[in-house]
């Protein structure tokens, strides 16, 4: 006989109690990538046929050991503080000011400088989950950076870069094309860059070719009718999810960097 998914009432209650703990009260994987991020999402933690649809819900509370990150190589922490640059560039300028300042302590792992980076990811991630649960538009624009930075990982097999590197090389090249549209004004766009590289992040883009780059494009979340939206800055802290932008553009910059 084919399975049917049981009443929620006939769940044992060990299954119950463990999804609801989970779903409210979630542990910081050993990476900064997570702890500045993974732990608001409002995806579901574990796949059972006896787990409902009720277990997926926003975290009540998240506890990031910061302690913990002194135990990940350099590279692994460089990687994770691109999602808190990504932050700043998208939602918070204030937070990209304080990151100009305080990369060096961050880089170093100071606890202080820590605990406020990942605390202060955590809280935009929170807003904009809080807003658009089911990612209908606003939350894209956490995938600042993705978009090129999904196509650079798939042409290199995820063998090259870490995820955190990969992204940080979408943002420079979302931040360069924001720049030719003339949103984002010279200055800006060399501050993101100048940040990335004090991060310790790479900065040079593997040549995957402009047609290349462009067909794994289309294999994007946000592909809407063959049109791939990016997430590009008006300005350092605004960011927006658009299908509107020239594609002589695009090209022009996927050129700069990929060809």
């Amino acid at each position: 006989m084919p399975w049917s998914a049981p009443d929620s009432t006939a769940i044992p209650p060990s299954w119950r109690w463990a999804a609801e703990w989970w779903a409210t009260s979630r542990v910081s994987p050993l990476r900064a990538i997570s702890a500045a991020s993974a732990t608001c999402s409002c995806r579901r933690l574990c796949s059972h046929r006896w787990i409902p649809p009720w277990a997926v819900k926003p975290a009540s509370t998240i506890r990031a050991d910061t302690d913990t990150l002194a135990t990940l190589p350099d590279r692994e922490l460089r990687a994770g503080l691109a999602e808190v640059i990504k932050y700043g560039c998208v939602w918070d300028p204030l937070l990209f000011d304080w990151l100009e300042l305080n990369i060096d302590n961050l880089t170093r792992r100071d606890p202080q400088a820590l605990t406020y980076a990942i605390g202060r990811a955590c809280e935009i991630k929170a807003q904009v989950v809080a807003q658009d649960e089911r990612e209908n538009n606003l939350r894209a624009l956490l995938n600042f950076g993705h978009t090129f930075g999904h196509a650079i990982e798939s042409a290199t097999r995820y063998e090259t870069y870490l995820h955190g590197e990969a992204v940080g090389l979408g943002m420079l090249m979302a931040a360069s094309l924001s720049r030719r549209l003339g949103w984002l004004d010279a200055t800006e766009h060399a501050r993101i860059r100048d940040l990335l590289m004090r991060a310790g992040l790479p900065t040079e883009v593997p040549r995957i070719g402009v047609s290349r780059a462009l067909e794994l494009m289309q294999m994007d979340k946000k592909v809407l009718s063959g049109t791939v939206r990016l997430v590009l800055l008006e300005r350092l802290g605004r960011a927006v999810v658009t299908g509107t932008y020239e594609q002589d553009m695009l090209d022009a910059t996927l050129a700069e960097y990929c060809a």
